[in-house]
């Protein structure tokens, strides 16, 4: 579990890029985000998780920030991303690896950077 976590949103959600910061849990089934104040929650089942790295791209913008980058299958079965900063980024890519079984997570920089 971290808090301070800020989550950037989702690509498959039309829009500017969100800035919510909440607590990033890691579960047996998935993972969990939940905002600090608005109580909203936001969950991706460790089934979906397909990569996992390290990014400063989302939605196509520059976040000036490398970010934890996750693509994986939405609940309509499409693919999608979202991104968060999250403190020690590199021990959260080896806890989701092993807990969504990906065999190993990439550190990639996009080609627009």
């Amino acid at each position: 579990m971290s808090f301070g976590v800020t989550y950037y949103g989702c690509e498959s959600v039309p829009g500017r890029i969100l800035k919510q910061t909440g607590a990033l849990i890691l579960l047996k089934y998935g993972l969990l985000f939940r905002t600090r104040f608005l109580g909203k929650e936001f969950k991706i089942p460790k089934e979906g998780i397909k990569d996992i790295y390290a990014t400063k791209m989302h939605k196509g913008k520059d976040l000036y920030q490398y970010v934890l980058k996750i693509d994986f299958v939405n609940s309509s079965g499409g693919a999608d991303s979202t991104a968060f900063r999250v403190p020690f980024p590199k021990q959260w890519m080896t806890a989701i690896e092993k807990m969504s079984g990906i065999t190993k997570a990439k550190a990639k920089e996009d080609a627009s950077s």
